[in-house]
């Protein structure tokens, strides 16, 4: 027994076990320090506790050692106190030597079995010397006993337990903690956690023999809890590694979990620098961290810290490291490698993952597969249709699996990228500027290549002609601010130019370029018919015609049947005269409805501000019966937006539609009506669109399926 350990045992020697071996009275006195106990500070108090211990421990076992040979044999056959049934081996805190001994008597897989020991049968025992004894009876003696409260239970332990259970954290202090569990189990009182202790000890039916030392150790415990919820996270790591034997032992489980702030290094790097193997560092760590797993141990700084973060994620790794520094969490620049593995270490659920997405490490939420499927989507969406819809790509992103999809997720870890631009931050659309093949892009650079200037409304409808855009079109405020940022187009009164005009041969194809020639030479409003027959002669095949007529952006139909460059000026009478006769009848905001070929019911709206901003459209009276119900709504790419409800003349559910791809007043929209899948299909277009749903009929032609005719 060491002559650090002394103090342990000066405070609680009398008047306990050892009495009656000592032949002493109730308080030994052995001490030769006279001072005024008011003039010392905390610190000389301290030192004053300390010496006094001591110079009590070496009287305590100078006066054993001489009366262990009168020792009557009554008192040898004395049993030795058996300790509760909640005390466990690492309670007892006994010195290696008399640990070492118990253990070769295979008393510490129960230390209740000490009780069946006798003092005699104790001094027989090899190599277990009076040193040995003390420390076993004090270690003992050190378990507070209680008895039934006669009069009025003690108010100052009281006053000590209700300070206790207020502390914040007291719930989060469990038995089974690593730094202060053992404290808890001192006082003999059933706990789950230091709150329960507090509960238990105001509502006590019985007082300590000495309570005193209760309070004592009340104040204590307090104390040091309260001294270590406001530590650094450095310290606060380190301050778990002193169950290590040695300081170098603590370095080790520092070094390799990074705990002081770099990040955490591998088995055999810190091996080399300790000359040791990877196995032995391993256990060395495995030895101190191990038991924390499991125990869950107070760290408040640590909780807070995982909390900050996670309110923060997606964000740069670099950017929350240096804010961890600003917010007092750390004493310097610490790692978020290190961080995850505290949070390994001490049975947390890391709050974030660590992954690498457009060249810089990012923090992610924990439930993310992968931050870059995130931009792969984005990437694949901007260069389908030219920009995207935060919204849109959220549920995207669900459908994929990946679960960290909430907008304002989605939204920060995109803007992470550098070619990441806003066009509509309040509505969440953007582009990415890196994507290498923008179609949309690629239909604005087509349009200005025949015309140098067009104006905003024509530029949107003919970038939404292109058969694979499935009629989208971004709103107009939202294509205009992308031609600004182009960096090539001004703008002026919805007047879009091009400067420079893209040369037409470097952005049209073959065909095109040919039906452009054509419209050059000939001029422009021209028959639908006449311009067909002068492909013709320029080897141009009637499909391929009705392709480009339909889908190339650079063309534009001004009524039926009559067709010129997109932006060109053109005479209204002179249109008219080339209109054939039509007899379909012009509709308010529902245009059109019917029948396909396939037995799917559809509805043409031309969308107006009432529409958009409500989601409802009116139903036929003939349709009401055949479409009431519910619906699937899925765009026309497949992507599914949500439910559409029929009921009466209403059908509602189109707002996620407007909101995810856009819709301005003027456009028309169709909604394809599935009735054996109960689906109906949303798409934008222009007048045409409903030439692309009868691709077979003659424009001159009446459909019967159409109840609208």
């Amino acid at each position: 027994m060491g002559v650090a350990r002394y103090p342990r045992y000066g405070e609680r020697i009398a008047p306990g076990l050892l009495a009656p071996v000592l032949h002493v009275p109730a308080v030994i006195k052995g001490s030769t320090c006279h001072v005024e106990l008011s003039d010392l500070d905390e610190t000389a108090w301290t030192r004053f506790r300390h010496q006094t211990c001591v110079e009590l421990g070496e009287a305590v076992i100078c006066q054993t050692r001489k009366s262990s040979n009168v020792i009557s044999s009554e008192l040898r056959e004395e049993r030795l106190p058996s300790p509760p049934s909640w005390v466990r081996v690492d309670d007892l805190n006994l010195d290696a030597r008399t640990y070492n001994r118990l253990e070769q008597m295979g008393l510490l897989s129960q230390p209740q079995d000490i009780g069946k020991l006798t003092l005699g049968a104790v001094l027989k025992v090899p190599s277990f010397g009076i040193r040995c004894l003390v420390d076993l009876l004090c270690c003992l003696e050190s378990f507070v006993g209680w008895v039934p409260i006669r009069t009025q239970a003690d108010k100052r332990i009281t006053s000590e337990a209700r300070k206790l259970r207020r502390l914040p954290h007291a719930k989060q202090i469990r038995s089974d903690d690593p730094r202060f569990g053992a404290a808890l189990r001192a006082f003999g009182v059933p706990a789950r956690n230091l709150f329960q202790l507090g509960e238990n000890l105001v509502r006590r039916k019985s007082d300590p023999t000495n309570p005193a030392v209760v309070i004592e150790k009340l104040r204590n415990l307090r104390k040091q809890i309260l001294s270590r919820s406001g530590l650094s996270l450095q310290s606060e790591l380190a301050d778990f590694t002193r169950s290590a034997k040695t300081e170098r032992d603590s370095h080790i489980v520092i070094k390799y979990f990074g705990w002081a702030g770099h990040r955490p290094r591998t088995l055999e790097d810190v091996g080399e620098e300790y000359g040791m193997t990877r196995e032995r560092v391993r256990q060395l760590c495995e030895k101190v961290i191990g038991p924390t797993r499991t125990a869950k141990p107070f760290a408040p700084t640590l909780d807070r810290a995982l909390r900050w973060i996670r309110m923060r994620v997606p964000a740069r790794t670099d950017e929350l490291e240096s804010n961890l520094v600003k917010s007092r969490f750390v004493d310097g620049q610490f790692s978020l490698e290190s961080l995850q593995s505290a949070a390994i270490a001490f049975g947390r659920e890391p709050s974030f993952w660590l992954d690498r997405v457009a060249g810089y490490s990012v923090a992610v939420p924990p439930n993310s597969e992968s931050a870059n499927l995130l931009f792969e989507l984005a990437r694949k969406s901007v260069s389908r249709w030219g920009l995207a819809n935060i919204e849109d790509l959220s549920e995207q992103v669900k459908t994929a699996g990946v679960f960290y999809c909430s907008v304002d997720s989605v939204a920060k870890l995109l803007s992470l990228a550098d070619d990441f631009r806003w066009l509509d931050q309040a509505n969440g659309w953007f582009w990415l500027t890196n994507v290498p093949r923008n179609s949309l892009l690629t239909q604005i650079k087509k349009i200005f290549a025949v015309m140098k200037s067009v104006r905003l409304p024509e530029l949107r409808s003919g970038v939404a002609r292109h058969h694979r855009r499935k009629g989208f079109a971004p709103p107009r405020r939202v294509l205009a601010e992308l031609c600004r940022q182009l960096g090539w187009c001004e703008i002026r009164d919805e007047i879009v130019t091009a400067n420079p005009q893209p040369a037409a041969q470097d952005v049209l194809s073959r065909t095109e370029l040919q039906m452009f020639d054509i419209l050059h030479e000939h001029g422009a409003p021209i028959n639908r018919e006449q311009f067909e027959k002068l492909c013709r002669v320029k080897g141009i095949k009637q499909s391929t015609f009705y392709v480009y007529l339909g889908y190339s952006p650079i063309f534009e139909r001004y009524v039926r049947g009559v067709y010129g460059l997109r932006g060109a000026p053109v005479d209204p009478g002179q249109v008219q005269a080339l209109r054939p006769k039509s007899k379909r009848r012009p509709g308010r905001v529902l245009v059109d409805y019917g029948w396909t070929k396939n037995k799917c019911i559809f509805l043409v709206y031309r969308l107006s501000e009432g529409l958009i901003s409500s989601g409802v459209g009116s139903i036929p009276a003939s349709m009401r019966r055949e479409l009431s119900g519910e619906y699937e709504l899925r765009a026309a790419d497949g992507l599914a937006i949500g439910k559409l409800v029929i009921k009466g003349s209403s059908a509602w559910g189109l707002l996620p539609f407007f909101r995810r791809r856009g819709g301005d007043v003027g456009d028309y929209m169709s909604v394809v009506i599935e009735l054996n899948v109960r689906r109906a299909v949303v798409s934008l277009g222009g007048g045409d669109i409903l030439d692309e749903l009868f691709p077979a009929q003659s424009e001159n032609e009446n459909p019967a399926t159409r109840c609208g005719e």
